[in-house]
This record gives structure tokens, sequence and C-alpha cells, in this order.
């Protein structure tokens, strides 16, 4: 299942000495999806560069915008993605 998303799918990841460390990719409605840094290489700006890398594809190849979501758990990942300066976001209260 997973394997023929990621063949059809835009990804994006890093590697490091042949390791993914950090890989996102979109699901068929445009939604970022698996976004993932290994621990050792959070805070480094990773995540923001796949991020970009694949909103760049997105728009490129599918023509679409990429939709993300946090949950409230997650409100430090929203904020970086959000201070990168790539997302403008909506919120309800």
């Amino acid at each position: 299942k997973y394997r023929a998303k990621l063949e059809k799918l835009p990804t994006s990841c890093i590697r490091y000495k042949g390791e993914v460390v950090a890989h996102e990719w979109l699901d068929h409605h445009g939604e970022i999806r698996n976004q993932f840094t290994h621990p050792d290489h959070r805070q480094k700006g990773l995540g923001t560069i796949v991020e970009l890398d694949l909103m760049q594809k997105a728009i490129k190849y599918l023509k679409t915008i990429i939709l993300v979501q946090f949950d409230l758990q997650s409100w430090s990942v929203a904020f970086q993605s959000c201070r990168a300066g790539a997302w403008c976001y909506l919120y309800a209260n």
C-alpha cells in the first residue's frame, strides 16, 4: 500500500551517511503525510527543507497547493513551519 503511494506521489527526503534522516510525502488530496525528522537531526532545519522541496514539487508537477494540518500537540512544528515563511494558516477557536 505505502510502496504504491511512494512511487506515484511526490516525496522528499534527506539522507545522511546513507540513512534517511528526514522525510515526508503528499497524499492524493495534496496533504502532507508522515513528516519525520530523526531525533538526532532535529532543530537543524531539515523539516523545513523537505517541506519546501515538497511544496515546489506539488506546484510544479501537480499544479496544486499543499494542505497542512497540525494537531494541538504539534504546536511547535506548526510554529516552525509558519516561521519559515512558506505557509499561511487558518485556525478555528
